[in-house]
């Protein structure tokens, strides 16, 4: 015959302690909005390597050109930073490349001055 769940959990208790409740999902949940963040900074760390590889430059003559030791490029290379905008301004101007382009769609109102026409997108570059 079996024993009782109970009994096993009581003796498991009793060997090893109480049973502590786990926030193991809690914390998948994190990683998973995590890694949805990490994507977008992968993206960008994909980009500046293209970047950097066609201008035939090192990730220390990228550090050097914006100012920074190489360890700091090295850890953005690692894909896990959450890139600042006024750090991704600066990788722009030194490599002269957009990495982020923002467009805005214009709904079909009239817009002020008719500065732009309704089916045009704009470009924000930051």
């Amino acid at each position: 015959m079996c024993k009782p769940i109970i009994n096993n959990i009581q003796r498991l208790e009793q060997l090893v302690g109480p049973v502590q409740s786990s926030d193991w999902l809690i914390e998948v949940e994190k990683r998973a909005v995590n890694r949805s963040k990490r994507n977008y900074s992968q993206k960008i760390v994909i980009r500046i390597l293209r970047e950097l590889r066609a201008r035939n430059l090192s990730k220390r003559d990228f550090a050097i050109i914006l100012g920074i030791t190489p360890q700091t490029v090295n850890k953005w290379m690692k894909g896990d930073v959450n890139f600042t905008l006024e750090t991704i301004e600066k990788i722009e101007d030194a490599l002269d490349v957009d990495l982020i382009e923002v467009l805005i769609e214009r709904s079909p109102v009239k817009l002020i001055n008719n500065a732009v026409s309704e089916e045009e997108n704009i470009k924000i570059e930051l």
